[in-house]
């Protein structure tokens, strides 16, 4: 089902599933292990470990790397809620909202949830939070294709 990725019990943090790339050498590996847990029917916590490398010139997560964590915590929660059928998806929109300037080198956690699926699309809402306190919101919209990514 999901060839490029690795989705297992994280034996460190029961309760949550651990996502790894198959494949390295792409832009995904910025990252590292994702950890995910499932929260409600159509929601899921996405925790990103985040070091120094991510940080800005104040010692903050920068806010190129917290949109890649909205991008890429779109299709987190699809795949683990197994909404691409095999497949996988395109990012149509995404809109984000800072509100604050989360800490580099502690994690964070894009909580995200599905609004509505139709046949093609996917409407998604999230909060990126760190110790429970909220430094963005965003939205997202994600199409879904047929066609597989390439296992090299």
């Amino acid at each position: 089902m999901r060839r490029w990725v690795v989705l297992e019990e994280d034996p460190d943090n029961p309760g949550w599933s651990l996502w790894k790339m198959r494949v390295k050498g792409r832009f995904l590996d910025i990252f590292g292990p994702v950890r995910l847990k499932k929260e409600g029917e159509n929601s899921v916590r996405c925790r990103v470990d985040t070091e120094m490398r991510h940080a800005n010139g104040f010692e903050a997560v920068h806010g190129g790397f917290l949109m890649a964590v909205v991008d890429q915590s779109l299709f987190w929660t699809c795949h683990y809620l197994d909404k691409f059928a095999g497949g996988g998806g395109v990012t149509l929109d995404a809109s984000t909202h800072f509100m604050g300037s989360p800490k580099a080198g502690e994690p964070i956690d894009a909580v995200v949830e599905i609004l509505k699926e139709t046949g093609r699309l996917i409407f998604l809402r999230g909060m990126i939070e760190q110790d429970g306190e909220p430094v963005a919101s965003f939205t997202g919209t994600l199409r879904k294709v047929r066609r597989k990514p390439a296992a090299k």
